[in-house]
């Protein structure tokens, strides 16, 4: 016979997780371990991800939270900052993967960081770069390209 089918008394007064048999559903951790893949290198969560970021995202029994923040704060508590994927796989939640880092840095080791020159091919180098107000960095062969283009156009108008 089933939680649901059977009738003892007012079925009000036993605790929600028991009417329906959801206890180990109502742990997080038990939940957490069951949504994570682990692999030779990164503990790839398989549970719901974002599909504007591709972090992964679970319900620990009070409101949606990142799993990788989730499991971090298990493993080593408290986040000062914010985490920086080491592995730079975002679905990730290896903490040994995770790195509690400034905000300046965790986007200086973003990829676009990483690049080495403009889209168009151009090195980028000291004297070649511009830092835009937002510390964006603009090619200035390519920026001097589109200013030409730009005036030529408004000279045609």
């Amino acid at each position: 016979m089933s939680a649901t089918t059977y009738i003892i008394g007012s079925m009000s007064s036993y605790p929600a997780r028991v009417r329906w048999g959801l206890e180990e559903k109502r742990d997080p951790s038990i939940r957490y371990w069951q949504k994570v893949d682990k692999t030779e290198s990164c503990w790839i969560w398989i549970g719901q991800i974002r599909k504007r970021d591709g972090y992964g995202y679970f319900w620990d029994g009070e409101k949606k939270v990142l799993a990788h923040r989730w499991g971090y704060q298990k493993a080593r508590g408290a986040i000062k900052n914010e985490l920086d994927h080491l592995c730079r796989v975002r679905a990730c939640v290896n903490p040994e993967h995770l790195e509690d880092v400034t905000h300046k840095v965790n986007v200086n080791r973003g990829a676009h960081c990483q690049k080495t020159h403009c889209p168009q091919g151009h090195e980028y180098t000291k004297s070649n770069t511009y830092i835009r107000s937002n510390n964006g960095r603009v090619c200035r062969k390519c920026r001097a390209i589109g200013e030409r283009a730009r005036k030529q156009r408004l000279r045609n108008v």
